[in-house]
């Protein structure tokens, strides 16, 4: 049985970092290909200690990564009040292994932090969103920017056409939100 693992950002080796490109490069080839793979090595360790606490979560059959997925804590504001969320980005499953629950196996133990309470909602964004609905997340249609970098409200800076949160039984924010640094 393939289980997920949780491996800190300060603990991943170089193979494993290896490995995880070479897999968003299986599922994302317009992104992630040999031509860019030095360019996306050093966004990546570029990244390091960006945040406390970022973490992956990754599934192995054998000595292949066949799933992953990355979280790290964010704080959000709207005009009323902030709150620390979950982020979720990089959710990956190696084409060969879809259809066997891997989605649902890796994005587990992140969306079960924020059942435990750790944090109010994990929030991402997603062109498969029927997919999240059925683990009982819901779209949202408040505009995000990047309060660090502009004030500009109007334009989203998500990149993908659907913004999600987990889980879908809460109350959310009143938009415009500031993602407090850039769309991941």
């Amino acid at each position: 049985m393939m289980t997920p693992q949780i491996v800190y950002e300060a603990d991943l080796s170089e193979e494993r970092i290896h490995q995880m490109l070479q897999l968003k490069g299986l599922v994302w080839p317009e992104k992630y290909h040999e031509g860019s793979f030095v360019m996306h090595w050093e966004e990546f360790s570029g990244k390091r200690g960006f945040c406390s606490g970022r973490a992956f979560v990754l599934i192995y059959d054998g000595d292949q990564l066949v799933a992953q997925a990355e979280q790290f804590p964010r704080t959000i504001k709207s005009e009323k009040t902030s709150m620390k969320i979950l982020a979720l980005a990089g959710v990956a499953v190696h084409p060969d292994y879809r259809g066997r629950g891997l989605g649902r196996l890796v994005l587990q133990p992140i969306f079960d932090r924020v059942d435990a309470g750790e944090f109010l909602f994990s929030l991402f964004q997603t062109p498969i969103p029927e997919f999240y609905a059925r683990l009982g997340s819901v779209a949202v249609k408040d505009s995000f920017y990047d309060g660090q970098t502009t004030s500009k409200r109007e334009q989203s800076i998500w990149w993908e056409d659907h913004v999600m949160i987990y889980p879908a039984n809460r109350p959310w924010l009143d938009g415009p939100i500031d993602l407090n640094g850039p769309a991941y």
